[in-house]
């Protein structure tokens, strides 16, 4: 189960998945969900 605390370093896992895709199918996400994970994520978090 993903707590609260947590999304902060999934958003991170996301936003690095994001980065290796490709960008016709990052197109299809919204920008806002997008600035949503930029904003929210944690920068320090490494996996």
């Amino acid at each position: 189960m993903l707590r609260i605390e947590n999304y902060p370093n999934a958003y991170k896992e996301t936003c690095i998945i994001l980065n290796n895709m490709e960008i016709k199918n990052v197109n299809m996400i919204s920008n806002t969900i997008i600035e949503v994970l930029k904003n929210n994520m944690n920068p320090n978090y490494t996996f």
